[in-house]
């Protein structure tokens, strides 16, 4: 999917779906997921370009529980490269897992968690070159285990406190020296 004004990839109020080895690129924002229960997994996501009002993600889940977001390439994005739970939508966002995600180059946060979702794991993710934080961390009941960030405008990790802190995690050569917030990381 290439070259969309709008979003390259769309999976919206829908359940039990798999979006898998795809490539998407210099598309305003990439892909949104929402719903229940759906994986995303093995796509190249390069490029998305954005506009002037915020956007520009690589994915994004708007809302669901049970879902998966996998072995994703995202590089050069304007906006984060992984956002969960956008607070302005009011859906549930339960229970969901990012695993073996590479983010490269996103404008803001590499990957960003909300307040508002609950139960999220974070396991193995890469984070490189953000403009702001590898991975920022709002909600509480959060676990973060054996991700790596490094080279981010700010912090490695920046996790409220109270996430639960799974091990392994690492970071380094971040702008910021504490590297980590709520976490250890080596």
């Amino acid at each position: 999917m290439s070259g969309n004004g709008f979003v390259g990839v769309i999976v919206e109020e829908s359940h039990d779906n798999e979006v898998a080895g795809n490539h998407v690129f210099r598309n305003r924002d990439a892909v949104i997921l929402q719903g229940n229960a759906n994986t995303i997994r093995r796509n190249r996501v390069v490029d998305a370009l954005g506009a002037d009002d915020g956007s520009g993600f690589g994915i994004v889940l708007e809302g669901g529980q049970g879902n998966l977001i996998a072995a994703n390439a995202i590089e050069r994005t304007r906006a984060p490269g992984i956002w969960v739970d956008v607070p302005e939508l009011d859906l549930p966002t339960v229970g969901n897992v990012l695993r073996f995600n590479e983010v490269v180059d996103a404008g803001t946060d590499g990957v960003i968690i909300e307040s508002t979702a609950t139960d999220t794991l974070l396991e193995r993710n890469f984070t490189d070159g953000a403009g702001d934080d590898g991975i920022d961390v709002d909600s509480a009941s959060t676990t973060l285990t054996k991700n790596r960030a490094s080279h981010n405008d700010d912090l490695g990790i920046e996790a409220v406190a109270g996430v639960t802190d799974g091990g392994g995690n690492m970071a380094g050569g971040n702008g910021n020296p504490l590297q980590c917030t709520n976490v250890f990381c080596k």
